[in-house]
Parts: C-alpha cells; sequence; structure tokens
C-alpha cells in the first residue's frame, strides 16, 4: 500500500489541529519544514509545561506517582508501561493510551479504590488558562473517547483551569491555584463527534496535496495558526487598493459586517456613509482625501483645563500565570517599572524612572518611588489607555495601605491621552489606529521613533526581556544589557507622549506644527 495512502495514528493534539483547520493538520504532518513559531507561542508552552509540573506536586505532594517520557522511551514503550502502571494504582503523569489510529497522553490519572476493592481513575486535563475554553472540551473529548475505548475505568474527567480570583499566600503553597470542572457527562456525549474527526481527519492527512483553504479567522483562533505565513504568502499579492476597509476602526454592527464581507467590496469607496460611525467616517474622509483630520475645539477643550505640571506616566508589568510573590492572584498586572516624564508650563522636562530586576517584590519600592515622584499638590497625570495604568495603581493601594491615599490621589488626577488624540487627531498614514506607534510618525517630530529601539520595541518584548533577566542564565552584563533596554523602551513610550501632547497644543492654538527643529528638546532623557 502507497505510504500515503496508510492509515496514520493521530495524537490527540493532531486532531485538535484539524478542528481548528483542515489544512493546518495536513501541514502539521507533511510539511512541519513550513512552521514560523513565535516567540509568544514558545512563552505559551514553557507555561504550560510549568503549570504542569505544579500540578503534579500538587496531586502527588508524597512524590509516589509514576512520570512517562515519550521523548526518551518512545511511544510504543511508553503504551506499554502505562498498560502495566494501570495495575498498580499510584498516580500516572502522561500516561500514553492507543487505540485504532489515535492516541493521546493525558496530564493526570489519579487512582480511586472502590468499595469493591477495584480501581477507578480521574482524568485530569490541566490548562494555564482562567476558564475552560471550546477547545478544552474537545481535548477532554478526545481523551476521555480514546480512555473508554481501551476499557480504562473512569470515575471522573476534570479540566483543572487556574482561578485567577486566588490570592497566593507565599511560602510555595500554592494550594488553591486550579480550579476543578468536572465534564465527564460532555466528555462522553462528543464521542460520536470524535469518531466523525477521525474518520475525516484520516481522509485529510491520506491526501497528496493539502486541502485547498484560504486565511480566515480561524488562523487566529483558538490559538495562533504556526503556518499562517506560509498559506499567506500562497495567495500571492493583494490587488492595490488605496483605501482598503480593514483600516475601518470599531467595525460593530451587523450591517456594516454584513457589508464588509462581500468579497468584491475592498474599498472604503465602496462602502455607503450611512453604514458608518463618526469616527469610522472620519478615517473615510481622511483617507479618500489624503488630508489629516484636526479638531482644535476637542484640543482646547481639555488644554485649557489640564494641571501643571504634566506627568507622563507608563508602567511595565509582569502577569505572571503562577503567581511569584506573596499577596498577588494569577495573572495579575505587577509592574516592575516605569517611566514618569513631567513637563513643567515653561517647557521645561524632567524625567524620573524605576526598575527592578532583582527577582524580589517590586511593587512596595515602585509604589513608594512613584508617590515620590507625583507631587500630592496638583499636576495633571496622562497616560495613554489609562486603564491599564488606573487598575495597576488600585491593585497598589489595596495591598499598601499606608500608600493608598497617595495612589488613589494620583488616580483621581489621571487623565486619558488616548481618547483625547482620537477626538483631536487623524493622519491617513495611521491607517485605522491610534497605537501611540501609529500616531506619532504623523506628527512631523521623529524623536518619537521606536525604530532606533532593537532589543525592546514593544510591551511583548519587555516581559520577555524581564523574565531573561530573573533567569539563572542572565549575568551581570546580560541583566545591565537588559536594564538598559528596558529603561529606553519604557522611557521612550512616555516621551512620546509628550510630543503628542505638543501637537495637541498646536491644534487647539489653530496652528500645526512644521517640523521637528521647532522645539529644543533632545529626545527622551
Amino acid at each position: 500500500m502507497n505510504e500515503l495512502h496508510t492509515p496514520r495514528r493521530l495524537s490527540k493534539s493532531r486532531l485538535i489541529d484539524f478542528r481548528q483547520c483542515e489544512k493546518r493538520l495536513w501541514l502539521q504532518v507533511h510539511r512541519q519544514d513550513l512552521r514560523t513559531d513565535d516567540p509568544d507561542a514558545r512563552m505559551r508552552m514553557a507555561i504550560g509545561n510549568e503549570v504542569g509540573m505544579l500540578a503534579r506536586s500538587l496531586y502527588d505532594p508524597e512524590g509516589v506517582g509514576v512520570l512517562f517520557d515519550a521523548q526518551r522511551d518512545g511511544y510504543a514503550q511508553v503504551f506499554e508501561s502505562t498498560r502495566t502502571a494501570l495495575t498498580t494504582a499510584r498516580p500516572l503523569f502522561e500516561a500514553g493510551f492507543a487505540v485504532g489510529t489515535l492516541f493521546a497522553f493525558t496530564d493526570l490519572l489519579l487512582p480511586e479504590r472502590s468499595e469493591q476493592g477495584g480501581v477507578r481513575w480521574r482524568l485530569i486535563e490541566v490548562k494555564s488558562a482562567a476558564s475552560v475554553k471550546e477547545y478544552h472540551l474537545e481535548d477532554l473529548a478526545v481523551q476521555v473517547h480514546i480512555l473508554d475505548q481501551a476499557g480504562v475505568p473512569l470515575a471522573g474527567a476534570l479540566i483543572a483551569c487556574i482561578d485567577s480570583s486566588w490570592t497566593y499566600p507565599g511560602s510555595s503553597d500554592y494550594r488553591g491555584l486550579l480550579r476543578e470542572n468536572e465534564l465527564l457527562v460532555e466528555a462522553r456525549r462528543r464521542s460520536p463527534q470524535v469518531r466523525h474527526w477521525a474518520d475525516r481527519a484520516q481522509l485529510i492527512v491520506q491526501q497528496e496535496s493539502a486541502p485547498d483553504i484560504k486565511t480566515g479567522q480561524y488562523c487566529h483562533a483558538p490559538l495562533p495558526c504556526p503556518f499562517f505565513d506560509h498559506c499567506s504568502r500562497e495567495l500571492g499579492p493583494r490587488p492595490s487598493v488605496a483605501a482598503p476597509i480593514k483600516w475601518l476602526p470599531r467595525v460593530q454592527t451587523n450591517a456594516l459586517r454584513a457589508r464588509l464581507s462581500h468579497p468584491e467590496v475592498l474599498s472604503m469607496e465602496q462602502v455607503e456613509d450611512e453604514l458608518l460611525n463618526d469616527l469610522q467616517r472620519r478615517v473615510k474622509t481622511a483617507t479618500l482625501t489624503g488630508k489629516p483630520f484636526a479638531d482644535s475645539i476637542a484640543a482646547r477643550g481639555t488644554v485649557t483645563k489640564v494641571q501643571w505640571p504634566l506627568y507622563f506616566l507608563d508602567f511595565e508589568s509582569v502577569n505572571l500565570t503562577i503567581p511569584r510573590w506573596g499577596g498577588t492572584r494569577p495573572f495579575e498586572q505587577v509592574p516592575f517599572q516605569y517611566s514618569l516624564h513631567i513637563l513643567h508650563q515653561d517647557g521645561h522636562l524632567d524625567h524620573r524612572e524605576f526598575i527592578d530586576l532583582s527577582g524580589k517584590d517590586p511593587r512596595r519600592s515602585l509604589a513608594e518611588q512613584l508617590t515620590s515622584d507625583i507631587a500630592e499638590d496638583g499636576g495633571t497625570v496622562l497616560a495613554y489607555n489609562s486603564a491599564f495604568e488606573i487598575r495597576v495603581m488600585k491593585r497598589l493601594a489595596e495591598g499598601f495601605e499606608d500608600l493608598s491615599l497617595a495612589l488613589m490621589g494620583i488616580i483621581g488626577r489621571t487623565l486619558d491621552l488616548l481618547p483625547l488624540a482620537r477626538d483631536t487627531w487623524y493622519h491617513p498614514d495611521q491607517r485605522g489606529s491610534w497605537s501611540i506607534k501609529a500616531v506619532l510618525p504623523t506628527i512631523g517630530d521623529r524623536r518619537g521613533s521606536y525604530g532606533d529601539l532593537q532589543d525592546v520595541a514593544d510591551g511583548q518584548q519587555a516581559i520577555r526581556a524581564y523574565m531573561r533577566a530573573l533567569s539563572v542564565e542572565s549575568g551581570g552584563s546580560d541583566r545591565d544589557s537588559i536594564r538598559t533596554a528596558l529603561l529606553q523602551y519604557c522611557a521612550q513610550d512616555t516621551y512620546a507622549m509628550v510630543l503628542l501632547w505638543r501637537h495637541i497644543e498646536f491644534i487647539a492654538a489653530g496652528m500645526r506644527p512644521s517640523s521637528a527643529e521647532d522645539s529644543t528638546d533632545e529626545g527622551p532623557q
């Protein structure tokens, strides 16, 4: 028989690939060389492994369980060893089962003795998410189907997720981190679907070429597909459109979605104004005419109300799945750095900053310095999309009662610069975005450019850099270079806000800044 048409044993993961996209399954089986895994995917995998290791210690505190290693011993050996281990009534981790054309490795199998002396098993799938997703249920259904076919008596099938409301007490006590969801009945109800998926998946992998499937929303959900770049290149160059519909912001109404989904609608010019809200019409008009939008009335409404000095604030934070410091929660945004540019009414600009790469809890020191750097006697605090900064400061206020009054005072004086920018300014080169990186190049001041930042140029890179700084491998010189890169990036964020504010001041005065030389600043300090 031709090898291509020989039935293949597909793993649970391959079947979940199939559920996302049939083409993804084919490429995963036949063309793994076309994958382009991003750093975020590697980080997600590392977090999942870390949560899995912790789960084993929580469910087997005495350390009597059996851990299988298919990479070391081979799949066939693990399948055989699992059959033997099922007679020992010990916790089993990464146990392997193969039935027909499917196989799976289970996160945890915990034994339960019945009154008659027999053993049944609780299957626990551990997820590093805060809630059960649909693809988690499909994952569990595949495992339950395989174990049922293998004759493993199940007492339950659970998905253990992260309880984001749980607060870590410290001292490596992680009891309570995981929240169990019993789903055996639901998983078994899907068994006929699993059989159908398995049959269909076999047909797909036996094809001589990949299915002809175009890119779409399923390329990014439930998880980003590692073959997206390849599939995008296959499509060839897109038709050149001067005003593509993808630049329309905040597409929410069903009528507009329906219009944009029409395959022949490529340009904003083809979209009727009555389907658009004010913001979308503004983007359409500016894009089609090539003329920027500026609203001096909206600008004056804010510029005349601020109190001096102006504090431009930006935090960098890490949201750990497994909390590291007592008093923090899973996924909580814990700030380890901030930049603060202070603009005085006479035009003088100061800069303050904080960073802690020691690995110790950074919150107390950061909160103390922040409340010292921002004077209590006045001044407006500006942040870009300030909901994040406000949320961080509220958590700091909850954690440190003696600093709560000062922190809440800062919150009360905080103004969000993002809606002000949205109401005041739009340039066609923004391409429908008001991210500060999209706005800055349009206001005529190159000192706000992020192009010179190499090691850390966005928030995700900042998180990865912070985690590298905490690792054992990061020695003194490495940590120093990470520190420098993080300080440069965060300072660039707040300096960019200063430049944007000055641009809004020009608009409020009925003027436009003509060039970067109009200012005497030398850039972020």
